[in-house]
Formats: structure tokens, sequence, C-alpha cells
């Protein structure tokens, strides 16, 4: 009788200098990244001969965005609309530009801008005045609200002495002033009118 020889392979472990190459690679990258992140704050505060102030941090979907500019600008004779294109946005928003004044760039939003949206900002400083070279070009970035709504319920009471079945339900609202709210109101009332012939008294 024949008898039938099986080999068992092994599973390959994972070569140790291949794993030691990765771990390198993996390191390499994750410092590339803050040393980049870092340099780019770092350039930021080169601007501070150019830019005194900006917008910054969450904003109103009907905010403005500005910039104040440490110095007068000399050329600027004309107050209000210009037609060059001094700020870029990713993602883009459409509007206009407006001197307040010899030191304030104001963009003006054609719509509102979009809730909980981070925006990034460039301004072409070249376009304005002479600038350092790689300092052409100054970045900065917001973020809009995002709209909140919290209700406060003050509880089921009776709708009428005579009519103990049906019952209104009362709430208290706190919101945003925004199309969303008046929509989220709306199908609340649906709800409860629907469900239990309810009231929802604003």
């Amino acid at each position: 009788m024949n008898q039938q020889n099986s080999t068992v392979i092994a599973p390959k472990r994972p070569n140790f200098k291949v794993i030691v190459i990765g771990v390198l690679v993996l390191s390499a990258i994750v410092a590339g990244y803050f040393l980049l992140k870092k340099d780019k704050q770092q350039d930021r505060s080169q601007f501070a001969k150019y830019i005194d102030a900006y917008t910054s941090g969450i904003i109103s979907k009907k905010s403005y965005i500005r910039v104040h500019l440490a110095n007068s600008v000399s050329n600027t004779t004309d107050l209000g609309e210009t037609d060059k294109k001094l700020f870029d946005f990713s993602p883009s928003i459409k509007g206009k530009t407006y001197w307040i004044d010899a030191q304030t760039l104001e963009f003006r939003p054609d719509e509102n801008l979009e809730p909980d949206q981070n925006y990034e900002a460039t301004l072409n400083l070249a376009k304005i005045f002479p600038v350092e070279e790689k300092l052409e070009e100054f970045e900065f970035d917001f973020k809009v609200i995002k709209p909140g709504l919290a209700f406060t319920e003050n509880g089921l009471v009776s709708q009428n002495n005579t009519s103990l079945h049906l019952m209104k339900l009362t709430k208290r609202g706190k919101h945003c002033r925004c199309r969303r709210y008046r929509k989220y109101r709306k199908n609340i009332i649906a709800q409860f009118s629907a469900k239990a012939k309810n009231k929802v008294e604003p």
C-alpha cells in the first residue's frame, strides 16, 4: 500500500528588516506632516509686517471676511468695490471685494455661507503692494457656525375641562434664526397632531 507523503508549509514570518524599514518610513511621514504644519504656522507669523488682523475662528453664515493690513496702501485712491481678484476661497465663494478704508479689505459673499463648513482663504498680497519673496499669498481659514436647536418640554395638560381625552403639549425652543429651524418646527407640529391630536404651542 502506497503511502502519500503530505508536506505542511509553514507560513512565512515577516522579515525583520522589512518591518524596520516600514516603521522608519511611517515615522518619516508623520514627522514630515508635523514639520510642514509647523512651517506653515511659522510662515504665518512672518506676515505680521503686512497683516494686522483677519477673519478667523467660527463666524456667522452672514459674516463678511475681512483683512486689516498693517500699513495704509498708498495706491488706493477710491474706496468701495475693487475689480481686482484679491481673494480665493476653498470651497469657492462668489462675491465682491471692497476697500473699507486704506488698510481694510472686506469680501462680501453674494449668498449666505454654508453652515458647519470649513473654508480656506488666500489673499494675494502681491496685487496690493510689493512683498518679500514667498510671502506673496497670505493663507488663513475659518468655519461657519453649525445651526443649533433645543427644546424644553413643559409637560402635558388638559386642553379644556370638557374634553379630558384631548391633551396639549407645550414646548419652548431655543434656536438659531435659520430656515432649518422653521422646517423642524413644522415637522414636530405635524407629528404630534397626527399621533395624539395634540396641539404644540411655540
